[in-house]
């Protein structure tokens, strides 16, 4: 083995482990921590007083949820407490 040869191998092993170190810390800083998340969407709940407003991040989406569920049953979560129409209107 030549001593450029053996120079590159050094460069391909450490150019790796910075890989897998720059990797890794992408990992665990978007909050993964190592777990595994399956999220399985089937559509909301419509058959019983099930969410509440704090059951969401953003107005957009209990305003699905209720759009969805209102032609079942009506406001059966009590989303919508003044009766206008807009849900969960303390929500970004």
């Amino acid at each position: 083995m030549t001593p450029s040869t053996k120079t590159l191998y050094w460069i391909l092993g450490i150019l790796i482990i910075l890989i897998l170190i720059v990797a890794g810390y992408l990992f665990f800083s978007s909050g993964n921590k190592g777990e595994a998340t399956i999220k399985i969407v089937v559509g909301p709940i419509c058959d019983s007083d099930t969410y509440n407003c704090d059951d969401f991040t953003t107005q957009e989406e209990a305003q699905d949820v209720f759009d969805e569920c209102f032609a079942e049953t009506g406001d059966i979560h009590r989303l919508d407490s003044d009766g206008d129409g807009v849900v969960c209107e303390s929500l970004p």
